[in-house]
């Protein structure tokens, strides 16, 4: 594939796409989607996610549609020819910034018409806003280059493409390990069109409102932290004060419920800081959410644990019985998964950008797997005495076997974090005590605020 007919349906690209969307869904041990009625069937379409988490955002996007898409990257991870060819297989175009050079500069001119293409044939066009990722839960800065190619698509067909910019929320649990929780969110398109008496009167105006409207819209769908003074306090109270939010209110602790919550209780905080910079109580707040994380991290807990310290024996025993019925189906998928998951980790290390592991860990994952699979498989069929009906039967094993460990390890996790603390209270009763206090703290304090 060139880039002359990026925007084509291609086979080998749909094969290599349904892949990676299984690998996309094992790879996060909870994955949500919502919103995605309100994506339009027939109009042109720029998809616009948060950037937060380096390719793993333009994935999260691409494995929950089912249509081809083009995407817009910096062109510096162009400059070798042989990922320029991978990143052109996979329709990925470059788009150049000053720092690459006028020169070079002069060339977005031609990715731009080429986007004018792309959207004419109804392929739908990604583009990330914010330009690059930064590991913060905040929505910064805009690049006016989303907004300059609708207008310019626009201006091409006569302003009747009928353009809609769909803003995605992403939400990720942690940034570079397998098994996190991933919230993708569709919001409700912007249709372009409202821009045109604004844009024909005055173009830097109509681009100004088109970007305010769509950092609005995005804003609304992920975790957003404005205030970078208290960023880090802001961060800790939504985490533990959404669970008292949902406790309150009698709803039940769902993802989107727990996300809606945390949202609300950024919204809180921020309208209380800028309506009180001078409040007393923020610095004795930050003091005490740090403190509380500080012991969760001590211990090993989790920042809902505290509200389920009064976990029935019952349960207890019940569920620990479960996770020892199943340890031999972990065990196996342990051991017959141990080198394609090892063998990416122990290269990702390395890097130094940690938004960057994930991305590299689970494009090596796409290529470990199968390579590993494979050679195992061969080597049963060698070994094994038994017919082939038996290295079928293996074959199918390895991933299912290796879902069931990933799973048992992330829900094993959880029944340690929640052991913990039920044990806390009686091997060390003075901290058990210390964190209900702060927890308690904390929400006496949110009620003064909120």
């Amino acid at each position: 594939m060139s880039r002359k007919n990026i925007e084509k349906f291609s086979w080998s690209y749909h094969l290599l796409k349904m892949y990676g969307r299984m690998m996309h869904y094992l790879y996060y041990g909870r994955l949500r989607v919502r919103g995605k009625v309100n994506i339009p069937d027939k109009e042109p379409i720029i998809f616009a996610p948060n950037h937060q988490n380096a390719l793993m955002d333009a994935l999260a996007v691409l494995f929950t549609n089912q249509r081809q898409m083009v995407f817009l990257a910096r062109a510096d991870i162009f400059k070798r020819k042989f990922f320029s060819a991978i990143l052109t297989f996979l329709k990925i175009m470059p788009v150049f910034r000053i720092r690459d050079g006028y020169s070079a500069l002069q060339q977005n001119t031609e990715i731009f018409d080429k986007t004018i293409d792309i959207l004419k044939a109804g392929r739908p066009l990604v583009i990330l806003p914010e330009g690059n990722h930064e590991g913060t839960r905040r929505l910064r800065p805009f690049k006016k280059g989303i907004a300059r190619i609708a207008f310019q698509a626009e201006e091409a067909c006569d302003y009747k493409l009928g353009l809609n910019i769909v803003p995605v929320g992403l939400d990720y649990s942690r940034y570079e390990k397998s098994g996190a929780e991933l919230l993708v969110q569709y919001g409700e398109p912007i249709t372009v069109s409202d821009y045109f008496e604004s844009y024909h009167e005055n173009p830097a105006r109509g681009v100004n409102e088109l970007i305010a409207e769509l950092r609005k819209r995005i804003g609304e769908l992920m975790i957003d932290i404005r205030n970078e003074e208290h960023y880090e306090m802001i961060d800790i109270l939504r985490r533990c004060y959404a669970y008292t939010i949902l406790k309150d209110r009698h709803f039940k602790v769902t993802p989107w419920n727990r996300h809606a919550a945390e949202i609300e209780t950024i919204r809180l905080l921020e309208e209380f800081i800028a309506q009180n910079p001078e409040s007393v109580i923020l610095p004795e707040l930050s003091e005490t959410a740090r403190e509380y994380r500080i012991l969760l991290g001590y211990n090993k807990l989790q920042f809902r644990n505290p509200e389920e310290g009064k976990w029935p024996w019952w349960k207890i025993i019940g569920q620990g019985l479960l996770f020892i019925l199943c340890f031999p189906l972990f065990l196996a998928g342990f051991i017959n998964n141990l080198l394609p998951v090892g063998l990416p980790k122990s290269i990702v290390v390395r890097i130094k950008d940690v938004q960057f592991r994930s991305s590299f860990k689970f494009g090596l994952s796409i290529l470990t797997f199968p390579v590993f699979y494979a050679l195992q498989t061969i080597l049963f069929h060698v070994l094994a005495p038994w017919p082939g009906i038996w290295t079928l039967l293996y074959a199918i094993s390895l991933p299912v076997t290796g879902w069931i460990a990933a799973r048992y390890r992330l829900l094993f996790r959880r029944y340690l974090a929640r052991l913990r603390f039920r044990f806390l209270r009686y091997t060390y009763p003075s901290q058990y005590r210390n964190i209900l206090r702060l927890r308690s703290e904390i929400d006496r304090m949110m009620m003064e605020v909120v």
